[in-house]
């Protein structure tokens, strides 16, 4: 079974931490994939428990959900 989890966050690093916590916390399949896609923050997300994907330019919303979802 392949499960893909997609965050989308811009200057919102607590929210974002508080996400992935419990995301994980509640995870029942080990191989399941995070991808985070950070939409040109301020200060860049970094967190090794998931894949991350930088903007260097806001796309907006949709972009990015659909880039979760690529």
């Amino acid at each position: 079974m392949n499960i893909g989890i997609g965050i989308t966050t811009r200057n919102r690093h607590e929210l974002f931490k508080r996400c992935l916590s419990n995301i994980l916390k509640n995870l029942k399949y080990e191989e399941t994939r995070i991808v985070a896609i950070d939409d040109a923050s301020d200060v860049p997300v970094i967190d090794d428990r998931c894949d991350i994907v930088r903007h260097d330019v806001r796309h907006g919303v949709a972009k990015s959900k659909n880039d979760c979802l690529r």
